[in-house]
Parts: C-alpha cells; sequence; structure tokens
C-alpha cells in the first residue's frame, strides 16, 4: 500500500509539471526494494536514465542490496555488475566503500567468491579504505570456498590493522567454521569471544546449532537451544527453530521434532522452511500420511509450498506406493498454480507406472510441451522403463525413435534398460542394433550385459549372427570397467565421458590396433557408405583411445578436504593452521566423528536440562552458565 501511494505521489508530481529529481527516484527504487518489488525498482532506473539524470553510489547501494536481500535470481546480480562494469571508467562515478560492501555481499551470496575477491582488489586500487565490515564479508568469502585458512588469516589483519572486531565479525568467522565441518574451531572461536567479551546473542547460538547439527551432534545442538530459551536477549527466532528441526530430523528423531515444532507455535509462525523441514523427515521415514497431515495444515495458514516441497512429497508417495495420494498432490500444486518442472513430471511417472497408467504417463510428454517445458532424458528414461516393466517394448522403441528423430542423444542408462527390454521381448536383432548405437554414441552399456547379449546372439538364428558375434567380441574388448563404462552419478557427481585412469592396460597397441579396425568396419549389416563413414572416422577413434590421463594439479588439502585457491588471494603472505591461531585451541575431531545413536525424547529431555549448570554466583549475570558438552573431546565451556 505504501508503495502505491509513492506511485500515485510520483505521478501526480508529473501531471502538474514537477520534473521527479535524483532523490525522488532514490526514494521510489528504495521503497520497491524494501516491499520486494525488483522489477517495478529496475523499471524506475531505467525511467530515471530516460530522464538523462545520473544514477549516485545510493542509487546503486539501493539496487545490489535489493538483489542480496530479495529472491531475485543470479542474473540480476549480474545485470547489476554489467551495469557498473559500462560506468566504472566515468570520471564523476566514485565508487565507495558501503557500495563495495553491498557488491561484495551480493557476489558472496550467490557464490561468485572469485568476483567478490576481484572487486576487493579493485576497491584497493581505487584507494578504497576497506572496514572491518569489508573484512567480515571477505571472511565469509574464504568460508565458501572451503579455504579456512585464509578466513582465519583476514581476522588476524583486522587485528593487526587495530579495526574494530564486534560480534558481527565474529559471526562471519564462525559461520566459516561450521560451513567447513570444523565444530571445533568454533568453539574456539567462542573461547576468544569470550575473552573479548563479546555476548553471543541469538544469531551466533544459531550458527552454533547450525555446527552440531551438521556433525550429528544432536544432544550438544539442544543443549544450545535449551540455554537460548533461559533469556529473553537470546530467545530463539524462526531460523533458529528451523536450524534445532533440521538436527532432530537428520539424527531420526522425530518425535522430538514434533515436540519442538509444538512449542514453536506456541510463541512463532512457522514458514515454509519449518514445515518442508519436518516434512522431509516423515518422508524419509517413510510416513507419507503424516507429512500429508502437515501439508495440509500449511494450506490452512495460506502458507504456499513450493515446487521442491511438491516434489518430495510426491517422491515419498512414489516410494510408499500410495498412487492415489500422489495424483492428490498433483493436483493440489495445479490448483495452486505452482509450476512443475522435469523432476515433477519424472516423478509423476513413476507414479502412473505403478499405478498400470501407460496412456496417462505418455500424455506427460505433450502436456510438458504444451506448457513450454523440454522433457528432459530422465524423464524419457523413466517413461521407457513403465513401457517396458508392462511389457509394451514397441512403445519403449518408439520412444527411442522419437528421441533420435529430435536429434537428442541417449546415454548408457537408457541403452541399457533398451538392450535389456529387447533381450526380455526375445527381439534379439534389435538388442544388437541399440547396441551398435550406443557405442557410435559412447554410450557404453555394462561389461555384464554384453556377455548376456554375446550369449543370446549365440544361440540365435539372427541373420549375420557370425558378424554380430565378432562384433559384440570386439567391442567387449574396448569396454574395460573404468574406461569406457561412465556411471551416470560418480562419486563427484555426474560423469560425463569416459574415465581414463584406469584404463593403461587398455592402450598397448596390438590392442589400439584392433580397437581402431573394429570401429573402422564398423558393425555388420552395414551399407557401403556407412563403411566409409566409419573409415573415415578411424583416425579420430585411434587419436580418442591413444589420450593419455591428463594430470591434474594435486589440489592442496587443508583438514582432510579438498579446497579450490581462488583467483585473488588477499591478503599475501604465509598463512598459519587455524589451530595455531588461537593458543586454547583443541584436538580436531570432526573427521573421525561417529554419528550418534537416536535417544528418545526422555533421554534428550534430560540431555537438554542437566547439560545446563549454573556456574555459580548470580544467575541473572552476563556470564552465569556453563555449557558441558557430552562429547569427552570438549571441555565444559561458558557460552554467556
Amino acid at each position: 500500500r505504501r508503495l502505491m501511494q509513492a506511485i500515485a505521489f510520483y505521478d501526480e508530481m508529473k501531471t502538474i509539471g514537477i520534473l521527479p529529481n535524483r532523490i525522488t527516484y532514490n526514494s521510489l527504487i528504495d521503497t520497491c526494494v524494501k516491499t520486494k518489488k525488483m522489477l517495478i525498482a529496475w523499471k524506475f532506473y531505467e525511467e530515471m536514465q530516460r530522464s538523462e539524470i545520473t544514477p549516485d553510489n545510493f542509487t546503486y547501494s539501493i539496487l545490489i542490496n535489493g538483489v542480496k536481500s530479495n529472491n531475485t535470481s543470479k542474473d540480476e546480480l549480474l545485470r547489476t555488475l554489467q551495469l557498473l562494469d559500462s560506468i566504472k571508467d566515468n570520471a564523476s562515478f566514485k565508487p565507495d566503500e558501503i557500495l563495495y560492501n553491498s557488491l561484495m555481499d551480493a557476489c558472496v551470496k550467490f557464490t561468485e567468491v572469485d568476483r567478490a575477491l576481484s572487486l576487493f582488489a579493485e576497491m584497493q586500487a581505487r584507494g578504497v579504505e576497506p572496514s572491518s565490515i569489508t573484512y567480515g564479508i571477505l571472511i565469509k568469502a574464504y568460508g565458501k570456498s572451503n579455504d579456512l585458512s585464509r578466513a582465519f588469516n583476514v581476522f588476524e589483519l583486522i587485528k593487526a590493522k587495530g579495526l574494530a572486531i564486534n560480534e558481527v565479525t565474529y559471526g562471519c568467522l564462525l559461520d566459516a567454521c561450521v560451513k567447513n565441518d570444523r565444530i571445533d574451531l568454533a568453539l574456539n572461536v567462542v573461547d576468544k569471544m569470550k575473552v573479548d567479551r563479546i555476548t553471543l546473542n541469538t544469531i551466533l547460538y544459531t550458527t552454533l546449532i547450525k555446527g552440531f547439527a551438521k556433525a550429528g551432534m544432536l544432544n550438544e545442538a539442544l543443549n544450545i537451544f535449551a540455554l537460548m530459551k533461559e533469556s529473553p536477549k537470546t530467545a530463539p527466532n524462526v531460523i533458529t527453530y528451523n536450524c534445532i528441526l533440521d538436527a532432530c530430523v537428520k539424527c531420526e528423531n522425530l518425535p522430538r521434532a514434533q515436540e519442538i515444532f509444538a512449542d514453536m507455535e506456541r510463541t512463532l509462525t512457522p514458514d515454509l522452511i519449518t514445515y518442508s523441514t519436518i516434512i522431509k523427515g516423515f518422508c524419509k521415514r517413510g510416513d507419507i500420511e503424516t507429512a500429508y497431515r502437515f501439508l495440509d495444515t500449511m494450506l490452512d495458514r495460506n502458507i504456499k509450498p513450493d515446487e521442491a516441497l511438491v516434489n518430495l512429497i510426491l517422491e515419498g508417495c512414489y516410494t510408499s506406493g500410495k498412487v492415489d495420494l500422489g495424483m492428490k498432490i498433483f493436483a493440489i500444486m495445479n490448483d495452486l498454480r505452482i509450476s512443475p518442472s522435469n523432476i515433477t513430471y519424472s516423478i509423476l511417472i513413476k507414479i502412473y507406472g505403478q499405478a498400470r497408467k501407460l496412456q496417462d504417463a505418455l500424455a506427460l510428454i505433450p502436456a510438458m510441451k504444451a506448457s513450454g517445458l523440454r522433457p528432459s532424458l530422465i524423464v524419457y528414461t523413466n517413461l521407457v522403463q513403465i513401457c517396458l516393466t508392462m511389457r509394451r517394448f514397441d512403445k519403449a522403441v518408439d520412444i527411442y525413435e522419437r528421441l533420435r528423430s529430435e536429434g537428442v542423444k541417449c546415454d548408457h542408462v537408457l541403452y541399457e534398460k533398451l538392450v535389456k527390454g529387447a533381450i526380455a521381448a526375445n527381439r534379439i536383432d534389435t538388442a544388437v542394433e541399440l547396441f551398435a548405437s550406443s557405442n557410435d554414441e559412447r554410450a557404453f552399456v555394462s561389461r555384464e550385459l554384453v556377455q548376456k547379449l554375446l550369449k543370446c546372439v549365440r544361440e540365435s538364428q539372427i541373420d549375420g549372427r557370425a558378424d554380430w558375434v565378432r562384433y559384440i567380441e570386439e567391442s567387449s574388448n574396448t569396454q574395460a570397467p573404468g574406461r569406457f563404462y561412465v556411471k551416470r552419478n560418480g562419486p563427484n557427481g555426474p560423469s560425463h565421458g569416459p574415465n581414463f585412469e584406469e584404463s593403461a592396460p587398455f592402450r598397448e597397441s596390438s590392442n589400439k590396433e584392433n580397437v581402431t579396425r573394429n570401429i573402422a568396419s564398423g558393425p555388420p549389416g552395414l551399407n557401403r557408405s556407412k563403411k566409409e563413414d566409419y573409415k573415415k572416422n578411424a583416425h579420430k577413434s585411434e587419436q580418442f583411445f591413444a589420450v593419455e590421463v591428463e594430470q591434474k594439479e594435486t589440489p592442496r588439502r587443508f583438514i582432510g578436504k579438498e579446497i579450490t585457491e581462488p583467483k585473488v588471494f588477499i591478503p599475501q603472505g604465509d598463512l598459519p593452521a587455524p589451530e595455531t591461531m588461537f593458543p586454547e585451541a583443541r584436538q580436531s575431531f570432526i573427521n573421525t566423528k561417529k554419528k550418534p545413536a537416536v535417544t528418545s525424547n526422555k533421554e534428550n529431555q534430560e540431555n537438554a536440562t542437566s547439560n545446563v549448570q549454573p556456574r555459580g554466583g548470580n544467575n541473572n549475570s552476563g556470564n552465569s552458565h556453563l555449557f558441558k558438552a557430552s562429547t569427552p573431546s570438549f571441555t565444559p565451556m561458558s557460552f554467556r
């Protein structure tokens, strides 16, 4: 309403002939940002330029803070950065520390750490003096890039420069420790805060709860949570409750999670993250009915679920075999006008497969295209699996042919399913053709399937059986595990291309010549023009097989984690280990931690109260409590 009133006054100004100035536009843009109307903010900025009014640092700071604080996309950040790049050579443009801080903080939020460090270097080159806030943002940047040593080094630099260190600075360092799974170093930071007489606030306590939750230490997280509730100054907020709920869900203590949720409802209003967290716990346990009840409560309180939450519940319906409930939730998704993604349709296809509704599953493809969503390969793969499960191999082949006609490159997962389906349907001739196509597209199937196919071909009566046997045998020699069998999800995420590291024995010249000859001749049954194409590409195949393992630079390791060094290092110099920063540093135990056993509600309540003991003296004083961790690696330490 306030924004509408401001726009109405703006329109009235122009009507009576009063021209808006820079202050007018800055006020309007600021109001748009505060009311989360970034699109309108950008329109006012564009109108400001059309009126030939030069934006100032305040204008850019407002826009950048809007990008940072609102649920905007990374594209809007890049738009802002491009805008500043286009005017930074203008002599009238003089960015200050506040503008650089806003830019750097926005970059860190969207994981553009290298860009944030480059901005810091540019800031120094322009002679803009960094403040403790700037260095705090640097600590966050290094924490996000897994460079904890440099985060601690920046902290030491702040002290060396004599800049003020407050709870915000310590909060950045504490958050960096938590992000890098170093709860032991986080506790060292807390000890240092006590020395500097800085009292922990709600944000710092919440960060500690996050750290204990990531370490799987539910009792310790509950101890902190109980300690926070003892003082109105550190009362848990919505974020705190969400963190402690997440800790309960990760440790599979759903009864305690329900108790905390009920406690939260007495003082605060649960948000989307709250409901998503507890629903995730019940879906993980397979209790989809309880998860649905929480979803129903959300809707009654006018909290709209997002696509990720709906997908989570749909996946739970599929896993637990609740087909009708899955259909109902998808109908709710449509009623709420939540746009489904490829992931949504992929799960829905699996649900239709459970209900043996093949036609309904097939009808989803034109529906996706009509809505402007291009079906992914995973969607088609799930659809093929349903066809094969229902013994409709002909439909599976139709889907495959449609993909080929659209120029979609199939992967080894799809070919694996198709070849297995062809063998199950006793379509050996189609199976060998699919096998040859998978070789052509470098989407190699597993060695086990190759051997099964070879056996079936030998026992069959297909045309050119001897040629096919020879082709499969020669092809199987090249499909060594680790060289050509590419897993869709490897240990470091999706794999793209062969893994050369385990294929040294197959670089021998005799084998390479055999491989080249095999590919040059091509599979049997090809006409002359196709064979010529294979011969033309033979030299490429030879080069492909001759590729050596690329020797990647060994990444620097820190506390058992591989880290990637940013392009810009600020500050320069030797970097001591974080353990040496504070003399009271303890031994690291995170790398050897074990997941704690799930405790009962009664045990958790006893631990939450017994581990918080009075330190003595006046209980109302600022340092009146002692946190006693149940893990032997920790000595008792006070948090207040």
